[in-house]
């Protein structure tokens, strides 16, 4: 009477299953699950990933050449570089930790210096090219980031003294800010190039007043390059990789814009007026990429 009420319950398979050879799951097959998880949810922060998002740039850069090269067009044009905050980069508050900016902000860096200077400068420790050599930063927060959530890095050159370069690099909502042009993809005259740039520039005031919240962040990198010893200047490393105009007006006109943003850093980067330098020109950019697995 009782099986025939326990078989109403209980499937046929499992009256006849034999319990001796039946194995619960144990907790370790579980956190090995959960581990793995974890893992792969994270492999932004795994060990040795942060020195594979340094080192890639320099092999990909190097190996893969653009179908244009620098000129004095790209002088001050951004690189865009994806990202996201996994878990592991959050802190108690639940977005991005203040530290974990600092490493992004490495391969940025690595990545710009690259597509700029390319192998005017050493890509490895052996090499007895110049050397770019790290003398601070200075971070400057608006809003926070997130878990999970996607941005990009846009960083260019802003400025330069007598012996430092100085790169800016902006935190902003991913797909906010689209080029119509990305330089090194593209064939176009220097005089197109040029002149959108120009009209870029033109429609600064109005992206600031609408978008100025978009801007999670913005960091001066202070950047010195050794041969030796010796210190390189910077506009003698910008002549030599073909940077500087050769022609007196544009020239002048560089230097008017050099002065402007190194009296900024000077002062400290004048807070507001560092996220405001990120709308100079949205409208053109030496690329787009990733730091991880893709182009």
């Amino acid at each position: 009477m009782a099986k025939q009420q326990l078989s109403r319950l209980l499937p046929r398979a499992l009256l006849n299953m034999d319990l001796s050879t039946f194995v619960l799951p144990t907790y370790h097959n579980l956190f090995r699950t959960v581990v793995l998880l974890l893992a792969l949810a994270n492999v932004k922060n795994l060990l040795g990933v942060w020195h594979y998002r340094v080192f890639r740039p320099f092999i990909v850069r190097l190996t893969r050449r653009p179908k244009r090269a620098v000129d004095p067009n790209c002088l001050f044009l951004p690189s865009i570089q994806r990202s996201h905050a996994p878990l592991l980069e959050t802190d108690f508050n639940l977005h991005k930790s203040n530290s974990t900016y600092l490493t992004d902000i490495d391969i940025t860096r690595a990545n710009y210096a690259v597509l700029i200077l390319g192998d005017h400068v050493a890509t490895s420790p052996f090499s007895k090219k110049p050397k770019l050599i790290l003398g601070g930063i200075q971070i400057i927060w608006r809003k926070e980031i997130p878990p999970y959530k996607e941005y990009e890095m846009w960083i260019r050159l802003l400025t330069w003294s007598d012996k430092w370069f100085y790169a800016v690099t902006h935190f902003v909502e991913k797909g906010k800010f689209k080029p119509a042009l990305y330089l090194q993809d593209m064939t176009m005259t220097p005089e197109a190039t040029k002149k959108m740039i120009d009209e870029s520039a033109e429609k600064a005031k109005t992206l600031k007043e609408t978008y100025a919240k978009s801007i999670y962040a913005s960091a001066i990198s202070r950047v010195v390059i050794k041969q030796g010893r010796q210190t390189v200047k910077p506009a003698d490393m910008l002549a030599q990789a073909g940077l500087l105009p050769t022609d007196a007006a544009e020239l002048a006109k560089v230097e008017e814009r050099r002065l402007k943003y190194l009296k900024l850093v000077e002062d400290g980067g004048a807070w507001d007026g560092l996220h405001a330098t990120f709308f100079d020109c949205t409208d053109v950019a030496l690329g787009r990429y990733t730091d991880l697995f893709f182009r």
